[in-house]
């Protein structure tokens, strides 16, 4: 009977349950953080659609931050023109209705209310959003309407 060493397979054993416990604590990684590989290298061919993919979400994220914010704008510019129309309609009824009788001055109070009217439409059309004028065209850093004191 011959004897054979120990040392060959025992050798290969003990490779392999040390490949096999990189493989745990690699997977074991993986699992708490919910990532395949820490760095780009670990991914193999899949790190250029990674890098692709990551671009397109960035890209992403830029026109949804637009959209939220074109989003806010058109609602400030709604009720602003809400506003608007409900200022115009009171005035109209507020005209067709007049007595023209004055306050003992020379204005009537249906032309003062007129006047407070006027600068609340105003400041509806200077309405502004970061640091932009909502009713200014292309000059969005400049008032569309001058004030009711300048007018």
């Amino acid at each position: 009977m011959s004897v054979t060493g120990i040392g060959t397979g025992t050798s290969m054993s003990l490779q392999t349950i040390a490949e096999m416990r990189r493989q745990l604590d690699d997977l074991q990684r993986q699992l708490g953080t919910g990532k395949k590989s820490t760095d780009y290298a670990g991914l193999g061919i899949d790190r250029s659609l990674t890098i692709g993919l990551r671009s397109q979400l960035s890209s992403i994220a830029g026109y949804q931050q637009t959209i939220n914010q074109v989003g806010t704008r058109l609602e400030l510019m709604q009720t602003a023109l809400s506003q608007f129309s409900t200022i115009a309609q009171r005035t109209k009824s507020t005209v067709l209705m007049s007595q023209f009788a004055l306050n003992g001055e020379t204005q009537t109070q249906d032309q003062r209310n007129t006047a407070v009217d006027l600068s609340q439409l105003i400041v509806a059309l200077n309405t502004r959003t970061d640091d932009r004028f909502l009713f200014s065209g292309r000059a969005v850093d400049q008032a569309p309407v001058n004030t009711s004191e300048h007018i």
